[in-house]
């Protein structure tokens, strides 16, 4: 059991299921259940040490729980409002209950910060009020490719948008996908967007590259007529690049 305890600890190195309130009781309640069998103790010494060690760890999961467990239900409480809230079409309340569960958490949690930049675009709210909510989700898990492309995604429909910050996320993206086709193919629309011709050329051209370099197999590989429409956009980019440099 104490072998169990460890393997689910390392496994949720990459699922964190553990910060889920039932999980995690039940791990508590299980580490508490193993470290209650023990042999006879002999002696009065053993039982002092016993009882000494009983009332440590009774302390420590009570300091836990208030520390860290009940904080997470609590967000948790707020996080279900939020999609509650959502699907009923009332994105004001659910921007609000997320924001609420992302501030409860004394470690942020970027999925938080995240849904309530959603919530917060169909609320038409300021340009600033949903860029801070991404970049607070951004600031809590610099890793995330979908927080990065959604920022991207969100300073590109604005009016007059910052094309350092499109184009600085973009990179980031990139940076942690460096063989991502899909991500350099938006990479390069967002570009001709900024009307920046040339370099969107070269990401089309990489975005072809890295994709000759997959299985033939490989699901994410783009098919022939893909791949027709991305050299036809890249020759029709390349004469118009030509003639007004002419």
């Amino acid at each position: 059991m104490v072998t169990a305890t460890g393997i689910f600890l390392v496994h949720n190195l990459i699922d964190f299921s553990f910060f889920e309130p039932g999980p995690m009781c039940t791990f508590a309640m299980l580490s508490g259940a193993v470290l209650g069998i023990k042999s006879e103790s002999k002696g009065r010494r053993s039982n002092a040490i016993s009882i000494s060690a009983f009332f440590a760890i009774t302390i420590f999961l009570i300091a836990s729980g208030i520390a860290i467990v009940a904080p997470i239900c609590v967000a948790e409480s707020f996080a279900l409002r939020g999609e509650e809230n959502l699907h009923l079409g009332q994105t004001t309340s659910a921007a609000a209950a997320n924001q609420d569960a992302f501030k409860s958490l004394w470690i942020p949690n970027s999925d938080y910060a995240y849904r309530a930049a959603i919530a917060m675009q169909q609320t038409n709210l300021s340009h600033e009020k949903i860029r801070a909510a991404f970049d607070a989700a951004v600031h809590a898990d610099p890793m995330s490719i979908r927080t990065l492309r959604s920022r991207a995604e969100f300073e590109l429909s604005q009016p007059q948008p910052d094309q350092r910050s499109v184009i600085d996320d973009y990179e980031k993206i990139l940076a942690l996908d460096p063989s991502g086709v899909s991500a350099r193919i938006e990479f390069a629309y967002a570009l001709m967007k900024l009307g920046k011709t040339a370099d969107a050329i070269e990401q089309f051209q990489n975005a072809l590259r890295y994709n000759d370099e997959l299985a033939p197999d490989e699901p994410k590989r783009l098919s022939p007529h893909e791949i027709a429409v991305l050299q036809r956009q890249i020759d029709e980019m390349s004469q118009k690049l030509n003639t007004n440099n002419h």
